[in-house]
């Protein structure tokens, strides 16, 4: 597999800062190269269907679903009572598209995650395949909107 980095699309406010807040996957050798919203929504909703529904912030669902830090601990359950993963911490996946963008102010709306870029800076979105990362479910409820 190649690169494989992105955003979580939505965050919150860091917990007593009044900050914006994001998770993101972002290449492993340090690139600007960032998983695409879609792959990164695929992976939330995988891990946390509660956070595609509205009904809880994207912030408290994502922190509901990292892994603990060793503890053992019950897994979030999707809408079908089948057991959600936790977020993975690193993911390895075919790369199936490639986009190159220059931060502005387009892209700093489009991909708020990545606002933290210096203007002017280039950097990478890839859509990878999670096919076998995420379960059958998964893949059907985004299935018109993948590649």
């Amino acid at each position: 597999g190649g690169p494989a980095g992105a955003a979580v699309e939505e965050g919150g406010e860091a917990p007593g800062s009044g900050q914006p807040y994001y998770y993101f996957y972002m290449s492993s050798d340090g690139q600007p190269v960032f998983l695409s919203p879609l792959n990164s929504q695929m992976l939330l909703f995988n891990s946390c269907p509660k956070a595609c529904s509205g009904d809880v912030s994207v912030f408290e669902a994502i922190e509901s679903c990292l892994p603990s830090s060793g503890a053992e601990g019950t897994a979030p359950t999707s809408e079908t009572g089948v057991a959600a993963a936790p977020l993975p911490l690193s993911l390895e996946a075919e790369v199936l598209q490639i986009d190159t963008f220059t931060q502005n102010e387009h892209t700093r709306k489009r991909f708020k995650a990545f606002s933290h870029l210096p203007y002017a800076s280039e950097f990478q979105v890839v859509e990878v395949s999670l096919r076998g990362v995420v379960r059958p479910e998964t893949e059907a409820h985004f299935r018109e909107q993948l590649l």
